[in-house]
């Protein structure tokens, strides 16, 4: 043994040593079954993402949720149920009369092809005819209606069950008679409550 031997010396002999030992065999199984676990571990990290974003976007979606107003509160984005720019959608208005004295003839008169008459008997003891406002004219006469159809739209005529005699026609066709509680149409007798008949020109 040299007596002259440094520090260095003795540090680098410590290094050879380490390299002269053969490190651990690893088995192609130990391999496999390693990036296995990692490629799990990578689906179940995956998956919990996923799931996490599902349960956000459901509490999101509950009314009353405060997740909305934070997130508008953060971004200062419109949360996408709201379109100022869409004007609301108005209900359709209709006019119309209603008459209680007996009518034995509704005379349906069409200047545009396309609009439809609905007739309903109903357990009232009024006939009423009404439509989309602006789409048709309605003149009443004593035992008599006139109904003008200014644009295809569609004509409805309420009926009482308990009217003793009535006939509605379109132009020179009988649509339908109406005497007591038989009902005869245009395609034959009925005993049904409710009918439509598509106006010709």
């Amino acid at each position: 043994m040299r007596t002259d031997e440094t520090d260095d010396d003795r540090d680098l002999d410590t290094l050879l040593r380490h390299l002269d030992h053969q490190p651990p065999a690893i088995t192609a199984e130990q391999v496999i079954a390693r990036a296995r676990a990692g490629r799990s571990q990578a689906w179940r990290r995956a998956a919990g993402v996923l799931l996490a974003l599902a349960l956000a976007g459901a509490a999101y979606a509950v009314p009353g949720s405060p997740l909305p107003r934070l997130i508008e509160s953060i971004t200062g984005a419109v949360p996408a149920t709201s379109s100022p720019g869409a004007p609301a959608r108005e209900p359709r208005q209709f006019g119309g009369v209603e008459i209680a004295e007996p009518v034995t003839a509704v005379e349906v008169q069409t200047q545009a092809a396309g609009g439809f008459l609905r007739v309903e008997l109903v357990d009232g003891d009024r006939l009423v005819a009404r439509a989309p406002e602006g789409s048709a004219r309605f003149t009443a006469a004593p035992g008599r209606l006139i109904i003008e159809l200014l644009r295809a739209d569609t004509i409805e005529l309420l009926v009482p069950r308990t009217s003793p005699l009535l006939e509605v026609t379109a132009g020179h066709r009988l649509l339908l008679r109406k005497q007591d509680t038989a009902v005869t149409t245009s395609s034959g007798s009925s005993n049904v409550a409710r009918y439509e008949f598509p106006l010709r020109r």
